[in-house]
């Protein structure tokens, strides 16, 4: 099961917890591109009136990140589309397109681990 919305209405929100298994260094490239990749696709919310935030929940310790909360904010008349997207990029941190000794492997683990809350969304495993 997934994480997503139902369809929003003007000016409404859905907000998600994403929580990584173990706290993330914020400079780290996998955080880096994970963000940035969730930043675009927040983005693509625009062009329909919607927009899309991201909180990053700091932990203790020296490696601050132990969760970002996402909030989506309407219109969202059809989100099918963004759901599949949000469980996709949920999916696609966990696996790397190349090995630890740089060869292409895609599918290897980056031993990085999202996990979404609130878990609701039937149509996409994640």
């Amino acid at each position: 099961m997934g994480c997503g919305t139902a369809p929003l209405g003007d000016r409404e929100p859905f907000v998600a917890t994403l929580t990584f298994d173990e706290p993330i260094d914020p400079g780290s490239k996998i955080y880096q591109d994970f963000k940035s990749a969730l930043n675009w696709l927040l983005r693509g919310l625009e062009p329909g009136g919607g927009f899309g935030s991201i909180e990053e929940i700091p932990g203790p310790g020296p490696i601050p990140i132990t969760s970002l909360k996402v909030k989506v904010t309407g219109p969202l008349n059809d989100p099918t589309d963004f759901n599949r997207a949000f469980n996709r990029l949920l999916w696609g941190v966990r696996h790397r397109l190349t090995d630890a000794r740089g060869n292409r492997s895609p599918g290897t683990p980056s031993r990085v681990i999202v996990t979404a809350s609130p878990e609701n969304w039937r149509n996409e495993e994640t």
